[in-house]
């Protein structure tokens, strides 16, 4: 995640990188034909300033949307999307304001193992 953060080649000059941990999954719908997530992130972005919401955590949703291709779903066939419509974040611990731009944000899967004595790797 260090890389990330201070890596030139990966923003414009004028904008910082920050690596954000996912904080929850929810699956919305599950059938022979794919499947549907929500991928809970909570993070205040700096330019929403002072936030008077009442409900929940600052953050966003990602839309995980996955289709089978050859009776199984392959990351080929998955699409996210950054949801600003308020009604998708009503059953949701977060509220979403809108200085994101989906234009902005690049995804960088991290993956952990863990070893048979209880270590990450």
């Amino acid at each position: 995640l260090t890389r990330i953060r201070e890596s030139k080649v990966m923003c414009s000059p004028n904008r910082e990188n920050i690596a954000i941990r996912r904080d929850g999954v929810v699956e919305v719908k599950s059938d022979e034909n794919g499947a549907e997530y929500k991928q809970i992130y909570k993070f205040q972005h700096p330019a929403t300033g002072k936030c008077t919401e009442q409900h929940g955590c600052c953050g966003f949703i990602l839309k995980e949307c996955g289709y089978k291709a050859k009776d199984k779903i392959t990351w080929e066939n998955v699409t996210l999307e950054l949801v600003a419509d308020s009604t998708y974040y009503t059953d949701t611990d977060v509220h979403y304001h809108n200085v994101l731009n989906a234009g902005d944000m690049c995804v960088y899967e991290v993956n952990t193992l863990l070893l048979p004595d209880g270590r990450e790797v």
